[in-house]
């Protein structure tokens, strides 16, 4: 039983000692959370993304996938990418060969722990992004839930990937655009994400999909 013990301590020891994560400055749209796919009630939450393309949540009691076609849109909108510039929003699989060329197991681990990947930490509360490593945001979370109220037994669990509205993932880059631009007016904008993103089903039901909002929409 000991050992267990030892292994849990050296692995938040080494996870402490990661670099710690960033506040940003990015502006944060009102329905950023809920385009990701989150609709709890926790004041901290954390985004990333799996291999498998999912949103990946977690708010330090519930975690869930979401099914989100504007991710890579969002991490590469000109008022976001800046503030996210060297992240890397996925884990690469560590293989155990490679372990082996570190001078320590301490060494090793950390490694381990920062090819999980990037992370955005998001406040809530104060509508602030904060970004680094995933296992950094595991434990700020960690930090956070101790002094928060826990829900109740009952309350619904996502096993499954939720499939985000398209309405509420073009709200969040109707708004970034708008910022962007510096303006309230947004039809000529709604018409063209609301077009990459019916243009992004019909290809994902009938061959690749485009990336870009250029590909299959007309200026």
């Amino acid at each position: 039983m000991r050992e267990p013990v030892d292994e849990n301590g050296e692995l938040i020891f080494t996870a402490c000692r990661l670099e710690p994560m960033r506040k940003t400055s990015m502006p944060v749209a009102p329905c950023m959370e809920r385009a990701f796919g989150y609709c709890g009630s926790r004041r901290f939450v954390v985004f990333t993304r799996t291999r498998f393309g999912l949103v990946y949540w977690m708010d330090g009691v519930d975690d869930g996938l979401s099914v989100v076609a504007v991710w890579d849109r969002f991490l590469n909108h000109p008022l976001i990418h800046p503030h996210i510039s060297g992240c890397r929003f996925q884990a690469r699989v560590v293989a155990p060969e490679e372990l082996t060329m570190f001078a320590s197991p301490a060494e090793a681990l950390r490694v381990e722990l920062e090819e999980l990947g990037d992370a955005i930490l998001l406040d809530r509360e104060k509508r602030v992004v904060w970004v680094g490593f995933l296992a950094q945001a595991f434990l700020y979370l960690t930090v956070a839930v101790a002094f928060e109220d826990l829900p109740d037994d009952d309350e619904e669990k996502m096993d499954n990937p939720r499939k985000v509205e398209a309405a509420r993932q073009i709200e969040l880059l109707e708004w970034l655009d708008c910022r962007l631009k510096g303006t309230s007016h947004v039809s000529g904008i709604k018409s063209k994400w609301r077009r990459w993103l019916s243009r992004r089903h019909k290809y994902h039901r009938n061959g690749p999909a485009p990336t870009n909002i250029s590909d299959g929409v007309s200026a």
